[in-house]
């Protein structure tokens, strides 16, 4: 369905308002759907990192073998679950 140039001016006068009033919500719409998942993605590393980070330090100042194997789990899981996530949001390589 092709608009007409009257709803096009119209779309246009709309979108122009609307980035005039709320420029923060106007760069969140400018950015691409790529890069959402490339930030999401970011997101799931640094979580899995921090999760890791948070268990490895304490075993190795604790010495605490369980702590290990659970830092050790987490890294491992780590490039299999952000292959699942990476496809199921469309991120192609």
């Amino acid at each position: 369905m092709t608009l007409s140039r009257q709803e096009r001016r119209t779309l246009r006068a709309i979108a122009e308002a609307l980035t005039a009033e709320d420029p923060a919500l106007a760069s969140l719409l400018s950015t691409s759907a790529e890069e959402h998942r490339n930030q999401m993605l970011r997101g799931i590393a640094g979580a899995f990192v921090g999760v890791s980070l948070a268990l490895l330090v304490p075993g190795l100042i604790l010495n605490d073998l369980n702590l290990l194997i659970g830092a050790f789990m987490v890294l491992i899981s780590f490039p299999v679950t952000f292959a699942c996530i990476a496809a199921a949001t469309g991120l192609q390589q």
